[in-house]
């Protein structure tokens, strides 16, 4: 199998290219779900003076956030720190602005897998370019991510089903197929982290 692969996880972006079975190339970058958070943080900060929480952040962005133009438009009231006297107060974000907020650290995802497609080996490139690039990881249910990339790059984008835990399955299914004598406790935390993700988030 051959495919650009960007896996968006909270703390960082890993960009590999397979051909054939083979890793060419691999790079992690620091564009992922908590620099998404914190550039929507700092925006209201910067913007509005307003001051929210990392988690306040977070659902602003997975409500109203979007890094493409042509998607629908929505809005949220958020509530914050005044910060210029301290008080609670409560102002309208729309996805607009996020567009705006988020772009700083879309443009370094984007740097990142467009190095990722020069980096192609001449004799992968049309192998690559049928199946594409594949978005897996939390970070890739961002709103419009996928067109972006595409609309950028030129090259096909699909984000895969159930992203948020595509590598604990793919894990899980590579200790599956070992001697289990040899990968008993591994197995155990696969089967645990699995567990884990399939369970409603609390808070």
């Amino acid at each position: 199998q051959s495919a650009v692969i960007v896996d968006i996880g909270a703390f960082r972006t890993d960009i590999l290219t397979v051909c054939h079975g083979r890793i060419f190339y691999k790079r992690t970058i620091a564009a992922a779900g908590k620099n998404f958070d914190l550039a929507v943080a700092r925006y209201l900060y910067d913007k509005h003076k307003v001051k929210i929480s990392e988690e306040t952040a977070e659902q602003v962005k997975i409500k109203v956030g979007t890094v493409w133009g042509g998607n629908e438009k929505k809005c949220l009231d958020v509530r914050g720190r005044d910060v210029t006297n301290g008080d609670y107060c409560t102002v309208r974000i729309s996805s607009e602005e996020m567009f705006a907020a988020l772009e700083e650290p879309m443009a370094a995802l984007i740097e990142g897998v467009c190095d990722a497609i020069t980096k192609i080996p001449p004799d992968c490139v049309n192998a690559v370019f049928d199946t594409g690039i594949l978005l897996s990881g939390g970070g890739c249910l961002l709103d419009g991510i996928d067109k972006m990339i595409s609309g950028v790059t030129g090259v096909v984008v699909t984000r895969l089903s159930d992203p948020a835990n595509t590598v604990a399955r793919g894990l899980s299914a590579l200790l599956e197929s070992v001697a289990e004598p040899k990968t008993a406790g591994t197995l155990n935390i696969s089967r645990y982290v699995m567990k884990m993700a399939a369970e409603p988030q609390r808070g």
